[in-house]
């Protein structure tokens, strides 16, 4: 029997927001949700716990260097500032 989870518990496991879930299952990267009710969703557990186990293998992509000078905009910074 299939073990399901709520949003909060999917949440403390996997800690994005609930836009990024989405996209993620629109983009079929992610566990389908199971609609339960008009207002409830569960994820099947195990599958959540397998995506977690593969996400584990991949390796981490670099960071963009667009997304790293947004980044020091917002702080404040320059690029230049943290390489001395």
């Amino acid at each position: 029997m299939k073990k399901l989870i709520p949003r909060h518990v999917l949440r403390k496991m996997i800690p994005v927001a609930d836009s990024t879930i989405y996209e993620w299952e629109k983009n079929g990267d992610f566990p389908s949700r199971i609609q339960l009710g008009p207002r409830c969703v569960m994820w099947d557990q195990d599958e959540v716990e397998a995506w977690i186990e593969q996400r584990k293998q991949i390796p981490a992509a670099p960071e963009k260097a667009s997304n790293l000078t947004k980044s020091f905009r917002r702080q404040g910074l320059r690029r230049q500032a943290l390489a001395s």
